[in-house]
């Protein structure tokens, strides 16, 4: 049987672009058994080991930048441009290093979520590049361009890399990206939970409860310290905390490591609410999982603004004043929301079989 070697294109910024990565590489197998994924990305191992179940090899590449944050909640806007101007000096180091590796394994297709050096290798070699994202960050770097004016050149360049992609299969919560001329709007992809409540908690040690049980969901940049005394003040409920963090023992808190094998989808679903800032990842999953969700707010982030107006649509959620969220004064916001009548609309979250459908035309 002739393996065809699909090359991914994974950004490294949080998690949201490989979690989701994994839910189409797993429907592309399903749908086209002989593919054979060549993950390059800067986002960690660990993620695509731990969700992908289609054959992939993995190599650690510069793929973008992305922004850099300061805290969990803000962009530091000096930084991203001083680390994207390091990566337009080594790009073509990377492009070339990329296009040698390519002469040992010839690519089928090349996908990317939304590293713009993958439609720059696409186009050298010949082979169908399509783009798998909300935004594109020539968007997101034009935002920035009145504060800072060096950022019109890094959009401009990434566009410019963008324009040469044969297709944009454009999920929900998009921003205004126009760089990508042929577009397709598919379906929410996300993780979906098979598991049940009772024994993902058996194995994470809870024991029955009647209390409301809340995800405190500060991935990527860990904020495990900032909520101690919010989990302090409100005995009420028991919070659950991924996080490698360190933190005091708490009476109702439990923390879950990395290492323990339970994932993330299975915390989302088993809990009665969500608590985050909002992202295309965890939104997603709240969406799959049918979980409600408790936002504050983000800074400097243009997604921030169009992720809250459509996900209003989409799923029962509410705010929370980022003050109160780290302040600890969280009461009046979990009582006010946790306990009222959630309405759940019906929401398509088969974009990973629409988006395989698609790729896998280009592997005919």
């Amino acid at each position: 049987m002739t393996r065809k070697n699909v090359y991914y294109y994974v950004s490294g910024h949080g998690l949201g672009h490989a979690t989701r990565s994994c839910v189409v590489m797993n429907a592309l197998h399903a749908l086209v058994p002989t593919v054979n994924f060549h993950i390059r990305s800067n986002a960690p191992r660990w993620i695509f080991a731990k969700n992908v179940h289609a054959p992939f090899e993995y190599s650690f590449v510069e793929v973008d930048v992305g922004v850099v944050q300061r805290t969990i909640f803000n962009i530091d806007k000096l930084r991203t441009l001083r680390n994207c101007e390091e990566a337009v000096d080594r790009a073509p180091k990377v492009l070339k290093q990329e296009l040698a590796f390519a002469a040992k394994h010839p690519p089928a297709l090349i996908i990317s979520d939304i590293a713009p050096l993958a439609f720059d290798v696409g186009k050298m070699l010949g082979v169908p590049s399509v783009g798998i994202a909300n935004f594109t960050w020539d968007w997101i770097y034009e935002s920035y361009i009145d504060e800072m004016k060096p950022f019109k050149a890094l959009a401009q360049m990434a566009r410019a890399s963008y324009a040469k992609a044969d297709l944009l299969l454009r999920l929900p919560f998009a921003g205004e990206s126009k760089s990508i001329r042929n577009q397709k709007s598919i379906p929410v992809i996300a993780r979906k939970s098979t598991a049940r409540r009772e024994d993902v908690f058996e194995s994470l040690g809870i024991p029955r409860t009647d209390r409301k049980v809340v995800l405190l969901a500060f991935g990527g940049m860990d904020g495990a310290g900032f909520m101690l005394d919010g989990i302090e003040r409100n005995p009420q409920y028991l919070f659950v905390i991924p996080t490698d963090q360190a933190i005091p023992k708490l009476p109702n808190a439990v923390r879950v490591p990395e290492v323990v094998h339970v994932q993330f989808q299975d915390l989302v679903k088993s809990c009665d609410l969500v608590v985050s800032k909002p992202g295309y990842g965890i939104v997603s999953e709240c969406i799959a999982n049918r979980t409600p969700f408790l936002y504050t707010s983000r800074d400097d982030f243009p997604e921030y603004e169009v992720m809250v107006a459509q996900m209003k649509k989409s799923l029962p959620c509410a705010f929370i004043p980022r003050m109160y969220l780290v302040m600890g004064d969280w009461d009046i916001h979990l009582e006010g929301f946790i306990g009222t009548k959630q309405v759940w609309k019906d929401v398509r979250t088969d974009g990973d079989v629409v988006a395989a459908k698609a790729l896998a035309k280009y592997l005919k």
